[in-house]
């Protein structure tokens, strides 16, 4: 059975009808794509086989039949419905933003970024403490940003 019809507890009711409606509409406009797309490449197969009878007479290699007929007819069905299906996934993602972070354990971010820098930090922040006493003890003089006196 489809997660659809169990979603998690962690989901609102505004959540579910939000998260179904999208759906709804991908599925919708899909089909719409479908239908569009499968009459005009119909529509365009046909008047390719019109144009081509009637201004070339002398090329008889191309045949229009049944066969390309209904392959324009569902070429044109699976180009329509991807594209707009594909088109309203993108235009109405805007809608799930808040569902993506319903289910998250709510680990804060900066605590886990602090403690990578803390880890990447210490060993440079030691050695470069270190760097110039070693330099002045090899040297025996003080150091400054670029120069060493005595």
């Amino acid at each position: 059975m489809s997660r659809a019809f169990h979603p998690p507890d962690t989901l609102s009711k505004e959540d579910i009808r939000t998260l179904a409606d999208v759906r709804r509409d991908i599925w919708t406009n899909g089909f719409i794509g479908m239908g569009t797309g499968s009459v005009g490449c119909l529509a365009m197969h046909e008047w390719v086989r019109i144009v081509h009878t009637r201004f070339a007479k002398h090329q008889k290699d191309l045949m229009y039949s049944r066969n390309t007929s209904m392959l324009s007819f569902l070429f044109g069905a699976s180009l329509g419905g991807f594209v707009m299906a594909t088109t309203t996934g993108k235009n109405v993602v805007h809608n799930l933003h808040p569902i993506f972070n319903a289910g998250a354990k709510t680990a804060p971010v900066n605590n886990i970024v602090e403690q990578r820098k803390e880890q990447f930090e210490k060993p440079f922040t030691a050695m470069n403490k270190q760097k110039p006493q070693k330099e002045q003890q090899e040297r025996g003089g003080i150091w400054y940003e670029d120069k060493f006196e005595k």
